[in-house]
């Protein structure tokens, strides 16, 4: 539900003219489907001191895509992102864990599915168009001027990236591995 409401938020991305009140609705959905709870572009600005960025143009703004850069517009989806190598750090400790005491094993390995498998590519899926768009937004005004430019530009690379290797990646996994996915 939310890749399908994604691309229909997306839609005031093509040159069509919106009224105000469908900017204002679309605003709100894509809040929703950008998990954004909470605003970061302000914090980002003045921790990496960077320059406030005016949007692309209107159609970019009535979307919620506020800015250039690439952390301000994944907003809070980035700091969910974030949060995944504490996960990891944590899945790492269970399996320690799990070493010493038999009973934690069950926990550890319940952990690492979910870390490794279900939220990872659930993250991954629900959020590929917004991160694809905040790339390439950022893409076209890349800069390397000052350490706050070199860490979006480096990040905004590094998730580009990302997203061209990870359906490589499964598809080389599920062709690594159909035949234990077939029926017989």
């Amino acid at each position: 539900m939310i890749n399908t409401q994604q691309l229909i938020v997306l839609l005031p991305l093509f040159e069509i003219n919106l009224p105000a009140n469908a900017g204002l609705f679309f605003r709100q959905l894509m809040s929703i489907a950008a998990f954004e709870f909470f605003e970061i572009g302000e914090f980002t600005n003045s921790l990496l001191d960077l320059e406030p960025t005016s949007p692309v143009d209107e159609n970019y703004n009535a979307v919620g895509f506020e800015s250039v850069y690439f952390i301000n517009n994944m907003g809070t989806m980035f700091l969910i992102y974030l949060l995944y190598p504490i996960l990891m750090l944590v899945e790492y400790i269970l399996g320690k864990m799990a070493l010493k005491w038999a009973r934690w094993l069950k926990i550890h390995q319940h952990f690492k599915n979910k870390v490794y498998w279900t939220s990872i590519i659930t993250l991954v899926f629900e959020s590929y168009s917004i991160i694809a768009i905040c790339c390439l937004i950022h893409f076209e005004y890349i800069s390397f001027q000052g350490p706050g430019n070199v860490l979006q530009s480096l990040i905004a690379i590094a998730s580009f990236l990302a997203l061209i290797w990870f359906p490589i990646h499964s598809a080389r996994l599920f062709i690594q591995n159909f035949r234990f996915l077939s029926y017989k």
